[in-house]
């Protein structure tokens, strides 16, 4: 499995430097790098009560994105959090691979598929004094983003994206509530892991690309004839 993984990193890394290469070699094509960090709200259904198939773990996301483009070749990396839910918290990291396009001098498209892995973990939580077992699971996911990026000032970039996640396949989680200083005798309940969360999130970050003089290549000077 490790070397399975390790294979694929090379591929990925291969194939970003072929098409880096390309890019470079094609005259007038803009190359960008942005970092941004992520507010929003999702409806996720990773984590709920065995056997309801209701979803419980509605709430807030927050995240950080690199992407590196080459002309329209857009390539990334995210992690982001979400809210714990029932005593287990979950996180996602994963890559991103699609196409950044331009709508405007500064406005940009962005469409991206994602692959990476969720991780549920035992999340602390005095009120109820909630343990988790397993405390740590993961699962692979897939999914999609759609953003619209603005650059305000000559290089802080703003801007909204919709975001789709699924896992592949599930886990399941007991979780065992302490009664804590609220009295009462303890209670568990399986948790099933593994689902989808789809959201809508705000973005601020830095965007620094060759529209921008600093990264221009210098002038010659001619002198005129």
């Amino acid at each position: 499995m490790d070397q399975g993984r390790g294979l694929v990193v090379v591929a990925v890394l291969l194939a970003g430097a072929g098409l880096a290469g390309t890019a470079r070699a094609e005259e007038g094509v803009e190359k960008a790098l942005s970092i941004s960090a992520s507010l929003g709200s999702e409806s996720n259904g990773t984590v709920r009560a065995a056997g309801s198939g209701a979803s419980n773990g509605d709430g807030e996301m927050a995240g950080l994105t690199g992407i590196v483009s080459f002309g329209p070749v857009a390539l990334g990396a995210t992690a982001e959090l979400s809210s714990t839910v029932n005593g287990i918290a979950s996180r996602t990291v994963g890559g991103l691979a699609g196409a950044r396009l331009a709508l405007a001098p500064r406005l940009r498209l962005v469409v991206l598929g994602e692959a990476g892995v969720r991780t549920f973990s035992d999340a602390s939580d005095f009120l109820f004094e909630t343990t988790v077992t397993p405390y740590k699971s993961s699962l692979p996911y897939v999914g999609g983003r759609v953003g619209i990026t603005w650059l305000a000032l000559r290089h802080l970039d703003l801007g909204v994206v919709a975001f789709a996640k699924r896992n592949i396949g599930e886990a399941t989680a007991i979780a065992r509530q302490e009664g804590g200083f609220l009295g009462g005798g303890p209670t568990e309940t399986t948790q099933q892991l593994g689902g989808f969360a789809v959201g809508i999130a705000l973005q601020v970050g830095v965007r620094f690309d060759t529209t921008l003089p600093w990264l221009d290549p210098p002038q010659r000077f001619v002198p005129k004839s």
